[in-house]
């Protein structure tokens, strides 16, 4: 057992050092790395979740746990290297940030929800995670959540967790707050979104999910999409940690009913989903934003799970041009957006439009290719919102059962009964007084 964990240890911890070496700084051969060794490393990856998924099988989520537990004392070191300022608010929240907390002190909260199925990871990597170099100029504080993992704790009430949590930040930082999330955390964030949708409370600025892995619970009817070669995640991997969700126990909401929740709720225009083209879960993204018109979608072409999590999984340019749009979504669902400063970007903007028109024609057909390509996730998505509608028009159409009208009885109160008796009864005394006095 010992010996086939060996591969797997050295795997994790070789694959850190190059994936959050790469969050850190961008050295010189970093397009070089990305464009020749990233692939192969993906390939690694993907290739040793299979050998330890047949060798293991469910127990692979949790072995995976122990390996992580060994590479902490290295995203420790990370930490240590990362200039994080971390303070705590008049509310007694704790938040950190990449610059100086007065600069930070009325900024936007992200609150982030750190992925892992439910199973792995913890706050500490989120740290390394938040930090990333397009997010070391920017004035934003962020909350990262630290909650329960299955199955040492049914997913219902880890969700449950991270709701309070969610309340008591958005309390602290007057609603001026971005939930995201990536993965498992992208899950949980939309599961919050929703939320707040239901009980008409806690309205976050934005959402932005990451790579949402939406089928918690199992595939449902979501067209499947085996994903590509440049995808590190295999389904093995996936069920394992399917496998200790369910394990949990609780109530456990499956992905067809989650998007039927969205139809029927609506209300996610501020909401922005980031996905890669080549993963696993790509077509759950794209469900859930087709079952919500007011969302948007970015799709890194080819691109695997998470991979606007590091440099080390994106093509040259993918990582820095993602966190530019999310930047940009966020300063204007806070009113962040100064057009004054910006007005030169719009100019050149326009400038590139007219100069490039050539190529719109190109573009449309490559928009035509992709719309063909989801058309079946377009099919799933239209029965589920022919079924909400359906359940709509037959609310509508059955009359409310009009409840029976009593009539009222007036009962006699028993004063007015004591006054009855009492006349009768000197009515009929002063009968016999009269009979018995003529005889």
């Amino acid at each position: 057992m010992s010996a086939s964990l060996l591969p797997l240890a050295i795997l994790s911890l070789l694959t850190g050092i190059y994936l959050y070496g790469t969050r850190l700084s961008s050295p010189p051969l970093l397009p070089f790395l990305q464009t020749h060794f990233t692939p192969l490393l993906l390939k690694l990856v993907r290739t040793n979740q299979k050998i330890m998924g047949t060798i293991f099988g469910h127990k692979y989520a949790l072995i995976l746990r122990l390996v992580e537990c060994n590479c902490l004392f290295f995203y420790t070191w990370v930490l240590r290297n990362i200039h994080l300022c971390r303070f705590t608010s008049e509310g007694g929240v704790d938040y950190f940030s990449l610059v100086e907390p007065d600069r930070v002190k009325d900024s936007p909260t992200i609150f982030f929800i750190h992925g892992g199925g439910h199973t792995v990871h913890t706050a500490t990597e989120t740290l390394v995670t938040l930090s990333f170099k397009s997010f070391q100029n920017t004035n934003y504080k962020f909350y990262h959540c630290d909650y329960p993992l299955c199955p040492d704790s049914p997913l219902s009430s880890n969700l449950d967790v991270i709701w309070e949590d969610y309340k008591r930040v958005h309390d602290d930082c007057d609603g001026n707050i971005i939930i995201m999330g990536d993965s498992a955390g992208g899950h949980s964030s939309l599961i919050m979104k929703l939320r707040t949708l239901k009980t008409k409370s806690y309205p976050p600025k934005g959402t932005i999910l990451i790579s949402p892995w939406l089928s918690v619970n199992g595939p449902g009817n979501v067209p499947e999409f085996k994903g590509k070669d440049t995808d590190y995640m295999d389904p093995l991997a996936v069920e394992a940690f399917r496998h200790y969700v369910r394990t949990g126990g609780g109530e456990i909401e499956g992905i067809d009913s989650i998007i039927k929740e969205c139809i029927e709720l609506g209300g996610m225009e501020e909401t922005l989903i980031l996905s890669g083209g080549g993963e696993l879960m790509h077509f759950e993204a794209v469900a859930l934003y087709l079952a919500n018109p007011g969302s948007e979608i970015y799709t890194a072409v080819d691109g695997p799970h998470d991979f606007c999590v590091s440099r080390a999984f994106c093509k040259p340019g993918i990582f820095e041009e993602c966190w530019e749009i999310v930047e940009e979504k966020i300063n204007v669902w806070t009113n962040e957006w100064d057009f004054v400063e910006h007005e030169d970007d719009y100019l050149e903007i326009e400038d590139e439009e007219e100069e490039f028109g050539e190529e719109s024609e190109e573009e449309s057909e490559e928009e035509e290719d992709v719309e063909g390509e989801y058309e079946e996730v377009k099919k799933y998505v239209d029965g589920l919102r022919e079924k909400v509608n359906r359940k709509k028009k037959k609310k509508k159409a059955t009359p409310k059962k009009a409840t029976p009208k009593k009539k009222a009885t007036k009962k006699a109160t028993p004063k007015s009964r004591s006054k009855s008796r009492s006349k009768s009864r000197s009515k009929s005394r002063s009968k016999s007084r009269s009979k018995s006095r003529s005889d």
